[in-house]
């Protein structure tokens, strides 16, 4: 890169290593990386923004930008026009943007004529009422092989110069990995938060454990199981890891890993074992003294259905379902169904 200078490249160095570093819980470091490389390059506004498909049409999975006229503005104007966009945009295909325009820095004017972009949606949109229908655009599209990770570029009155240019082409790997590093972090909550709903809605005990049997995590009935019978649960968990028989028996499925130790989902056999079932129930109906009514709403409980469920397998209201459940809960003399299941199955 002939036109950047020792300096240059030590700056550069030193906004990767920014980009670099992950605080958990603090705002992205993108945003300050961009301010601070607006000023190296000299350009006039940075922006990186990361579109994302919904069944509603386009949104946006990140928007950060540095020294426009109104950035609240940019971003509300932005959203509305992706809301409306057709499935190719901005000369581009945002699900998998053509080979020739991935990783790589072009001026819009290379891409269209001034009289295609003045007929665009986003020029009369975005463009026009933010008054930067008059900029180039340079920019750089992002991709993680054919999937794009963010919009990378700057609006500037003039041509990006060779120096402006080669800034911007030294800055994409640094940008690609700490977009990657990003979208990964946030699918990784997306499917954490996915498995806790799953788990809690097998009604059920279940946990994630390791190949050794370690717990690492468990719905809530199955941590009222763990706090009551620790020691008993953890060796039948190992019995079924080991496909050993045990009095606890649990359905184990291995969780598919690249470069990582193996975890296991491990379900208690309640649907499985009816007879255990049949048995739980029956030392319930005789400990708390429950009605037939209770009798059948607390089997429907065990074997993980919901309220509505009940209520319209039983042909009763869902308010008849919570008044059983409520006087199940103070006769067993718990807090919650969790609990109460954790208890039945208990015996």
């Amino acid at each position: 890169m002939g036109k950047l200078t020792k300096s240059d490249h030590v700056r550069l160095d030193e906004l990767g290593a920014e980009l670099n570093i992950l605080k958990l819980g603090a705002p992205s470091a993108i945003r300050s990386v961009l301010a601070e490389f607006r000023v190296l390059a000299e350009l006039e506004s940075m922006l990186c923004m990361s579109p994302v498909e919904r069944t509603t049409g386009w949104g946006l999975e990140r928007f950060e930008c540095v020294n426009f006229a109104n950035d609240t503005k940019f971003r509300q104007l932005s959203v509305a026009f992706l809301e409306r966009a057709p499935r190719r945009f901005g000369w581009f295909d945002p699900i998998r943007p053509e080979p020739a325009q991935r990783n790589v820095v072009l001026d819009l004017d290379d891409l269209v004529t001034r009289e295609e972009l003045e007929r665009s949606p986003g020029y009369a949109e975005v463009l026009a009422p933010l008054r930067l229908q008059g900029t180039h655009q340079i920019r750089a599209l992002i991709c993680d092989g054919a999937s794009l990770l963010g919009w990378f570029g700057a609006f500037h009155p003039e041509r990006a110069d060779e120096r402006q240019q080669e800034l911007m082409i030294a800055m994409i790997p640094a940008m690609r990995r700490r977009l990657s590093i990003e979208r990964q972090l946030d699918a990784a909550a997306m499917t954490a938060a996915a498995l806790e709903t799953t788990l809690e809605q097998l009604g059920v005990p279940a946990f994630i454990v390791s190949a050794t049997g370690r717990v690492f995590d468990a719905n809530q009935v199955g941590k009222t199981l763990l706090e009551a019978r620790r020691a008993e649960v953890t060796t039948a968990l190992r019995d079924a890891l080991a496909q050993r028989p045990s009095q606890i028996q649990f359905e184990v499925t291995r969780f598919r890993q690249h470069g990582a130790e193996d975890h296991w989902l491990a379900i208690l056999r309640v649907r499985a074992v009816d007879v255990r079932v049949v048995r739980a129930i029956s030392g319930a109906v005789s400990r708390f003294q429950l009605t037939v009514r209770q009798r059948e709403v607390l089997e429907l409980l065990l074997r993980g259905e919901t309220n509505a469920n009940i209520a319209t397998a039983l042909a009763i209201t869902e308010r008849a379902v919570e008044q059983h459940v409520s006087a199940m809960l103070d006769r067993a003399e718990v807090d919650n169904r969790s609990a109460l299941i954790a208890l039945v199955l208990l015996g």
